[in-house]
């Protein structure tokens, strides 16, 4: 279903925007890659959490889409931090 609906919804010209975790996120990101995607990262740049998501954060980067952060280089994911506001 996650599929569906952001293959759909970027189609209609929306951008996913999620954070990189098992599952439903990883379904919509995958789902709009072509069509345009953000994932949003609980750590530094280099310390993707999920580690296994990091071919889909290269994928999302090679075609178009964005890593954000407001941490810094080298900070370890922690659940406090995510959502930090």
């Amino acid at each position: 279903m996650t599929r569906l609906l952001a293959t759909d919804l970027g189609e209609r010209g929306y951008t996913v925007v999620s954070g990189p975790a098992r599952g439903i996120d990883t379904a919509a990101h995958q789902a709009s890659l072509t069509t345009g995607t953000i994932a949003v990262l609980a750590g530094g740049f280099d310390k993707i959490y999920p580690s296994e998501n990091i071919p889909l954060a290269h994928d999302i980067l090679d075609n178009g889409g964005a890593l954000l952060t407001e941490m810094p280089l080298g900070w370890e994911p922690r659940a406090k931090d995510f959502p930090e506001a």
